[in-house]
């Protein structure tokens, strides 16, 4: 048995015909680099140069070479060879050892099965692990004789154990590299330059909305997809994204709307960021890969935020942010303006310290500290002062504002300055209260009159008549003849005054309106106006149902002081009283054909006062239009919901047109 030895390692499989040459000691083919024009000398000379070559060539290779008989006899092993024994038998090689019996007992019957196959003429390749957790390259080849026969086997075994190392911590690094892809928020995508399978992990099929294998055949390209620019136009995708990286630059931050074909949901928006991946070396280009995120929500929440700051700015109230300790941190511009500070000179102190003077409520600074030490929001109105000492009423509210466990880190502030809403509310309550007091002196001096009238008709009126009648009972009483006759005038005199208490009673007794309408009542009190000619009553499309009877009663009596006026003054032999409601407002009017007066002298009058008085507890207007000699007419307006402030009286000069004449 041969056994060459003691030469680095070279690459021996790469050249198995020289060994195939020597083995069949024949001069090499003229292709080979042992030509005939390499100067051999012939004979056994020329078999030692050859066997030189030969042995030099075995014991440069990587690979352990063990050249075996057809029966599986070990022939020839090189250093390599023999290393790799000593480690699997512990001991040099026996002469006519067989490869079988030097190898692992686990490996015995693969080794057999390569000896035979090759000893049919076939090439067998397998990798084996063998103790010591190496792995080994083996090959069977056959060597032929020139006839053509099988002579010999030769078979290289090679320790690719760091190869298998290194493809281990590949195969673990892109399988981490893997694992951290799927589990990136992210979508991730990568496309092949030359095509092929595209890798996607879930959020990116979740984020675009289509299957994975969708994305792994067409990636970006997905029939299924709409692309669109910021406006809203459509956009191809491959301009858009793929158009900046073939020009080397990489891809930042490109926003594009996406939405499904055929749908009409709202365009979901995506930012991409990309990069073009090469080789080591930055030659090749192997593909792009991309990243991007679904950035709807944070748009929104950014124009949110835009619009809220832009509001917080431009509002007319003042917004004051503080930490947990009320020290302010930010305020808007109109709290500048109002407060006439500047914001250097605002930070770090607390409202409470700038807004401090005089005339500020401790009260109502108490419930503000109480409020704020309960965590509660804090509501009201307070006195406060500028910097120049100017004082300026706020209405404010303070929130506390907390973090996600709760804890409080600071306090919104909403002021405005209700400084002349408070002086109107002032004034109007002044009015208001002069108005009262004006009012009850008109009704204090409308029922002196009432008075002094009730007294004036019972003396000059019913006295009289009682005094007629005692005259007509003196006779009866006395038994004289004539006391028929004069029985019958007492009765009639006694009717006459009953008549006209009942007349004042009527005036000074509330009508009931309970089963009774507007009309009904108005016609029962149209008889004591009987003197007056014709009246003519109009009610047109009335729902008293929805008439407080606050209302009912004041129209009623409005009516009756100005029948009153007219039957007392005017002289009218025709009268016209109009009530009709449109609008939630009710319309009454009242015209007649009497001697008239001049308005702008004696519409004050007690008659119009009380009337007016009336009106304005309504919150409705009055006109009234008359001229000498052409009669009056009473308009008023009397809205049913009392919320509209309105005019409330008006008098035309004399000349005006006043409607429809009743002459």
């Amino acid at each position: 048995m041969y056994n060459f030895a003691c030469i680095p390692a070279g690459c021996f499989i790469a050249n198995p015909y020289l060994l195939d040459m020597h083995l069949n000691h024949r001069a090499p083919r003229s292709n080979s680099y042992l030509n005939s024009n390499s100067g051999l000398p012939a004979g056994a000379d020329r078999d030692r140069i050859l066997d030189n070559y030969l042995f030099t060539l075995l014991n440069s290779t990587q690979e352990a070479i063990f050249l075996v008989d057809t029966e599986g006899v070990v022939r020839i092993t090189n250093e390599n060879a023999t290393r790799l024994l000593a480690d699997f038998a512990g001991n040099p090689l026996a002469a006519n050892a067989r490869l079988v019996d030097v190898v692992p007992s686990h490996r015995k019957a693969t080794v057999a099965q390569g000896i035979w196959a090759a000893g049919r003429g076939e090439t067998v390749r397998y990798e084996a692990l063998y103790p010591g957790c190496k792995w080994l390259d083996v090959v069977f080849s056959p060597i032929f004789s020139p006839r053509g026969d099988i002579r010999e086997i030769c078979c290289t075994i090679r320790d690719i154990s760091s190869q298998k190392q290194m493809d281990e911590r590949l195969q673990q690094s892109e399988a981490l590299h893997r694992s951290l892809v799927e589990s990136m928020s992210e979508g991730v995508l990568f496309m092949p330059a030359g095509g092929g399978a595209i890798m996607a992990n879930e959020s990116a099929s979740a984020m675009l909305g289509v299957s994975r294998e969708c994305l792994r055949t067409e990636g970006l390209l997905c029939s299924d997809l709409t692309w669109h620019d910021r406006s809203g136009k459509p956009v191809d995708i491959r301009e858009s994204l793929f158009g900046p990286l073939q020009h080397g630059e990489p891809l930042r931050n490109r926003v594009l709307g996406l939405r499904r074909k055929g749908s009409g949901d709202p365009l979901s928006w995506i930012s991409f960021n990309g990069e073009c991946v090469r080789n080591r070396q930055g030659g090749w280009l192997r593909g792009h890969v991309f990243t991007f995120t679904n950035i709807t929500d944070s748009l929104r929440n950014r124009e949110e935020r835009d619009l809220f700051s832009r509001v917080i700015r431009e509002t007319s109230n003042m917004v004051v942010i503080t930490d947990a300790q009320q020290r302010i941190e930010w305020a808007n511009e109109r709290f500048y303006q109002v407060t006439g500070y500047l914001p250097q000179e605002t930070l770090h102190r607390t409202p409470g310290e700038l807004l401090a003077g005089p005339g500020k409520d401790p009260g109502e600074v108490a419930k503000i500290r109480e409020a704020l030490r309960r965590g509660d929001v804090a509501a009201g109105e307070i006195l406060n002062y500028g910097k120049s000492g100017r004082p300026f009423w706020s209405h404010y509210n303070i929130h506390p504002v907390r973090d996600e466990n709760g804890r409080l880190v600071r306090y919104f502030s909403i002021q405005s300055d209700i400084t002349e809403m408070k002086r109107i509310r002032e004034d109007m309550i002044r009015e208001r209260l002069e108005h009262q007091e004006m009012l009850a002196l008109a009704a204090a001096g409308a029922q002196e009159e009432k008075m002094t009238e009730i007294g004036q008709e019972l003396h000059d009126n019913v006295c009289q008549i009682l005094a007629v009648t005692k005259l007509y009972l003196g006779p009866i009483l006395k038994g004289r003849d004539d006391g028929r006759r004069n029985a019958r005038q007492v009765a009639e005199y006694i009717q006459l005054a009953i008549d006209e208490i009942r007349q004042l009673s009527h005036q000074l007794v509330a009508p009931r309106f309970k089963g009774k309408s507007l009309r009904q009542v108005l016609e029962g009190m149209l008889p004591a106006y009987s003197r007056l000619g014709e009246v003519q009553l109009q009610l047109d499309r009335l729902h008293e149902e929805d008439w407080q009877e606050d209302i009912k009663l004041a129209v009623y009596r409005i009516v009756q002081e100005q029948l009153n006026n007219i039957q007392k003054h005017a002289r009218a032999t025709r009268v016209l009283l109009r009530i009709e409601e449109a609008g939630r407002n009710i319309y009454l009017t009242l015209r007649d054909n009497g001697l008239g007066f001049d308005v702008t002298r004696m519409a004050d009058g007690i008659g119009f006062t009380n009337i007016r008085n009336r009106v304005e507890a309504l919150n409705g207007t009055m006109h009234l239009d008359s001229s000498p000699g052409h009669g009056t007419e009473l308009s008023l307006t009397i809205p049913l919901n009392r919320t509209e402030p309105q005019r409330r009286f008006s008098a035309d000069q004399p000349g005006h047109d006043k409607g429809q004449s009743l002459r």
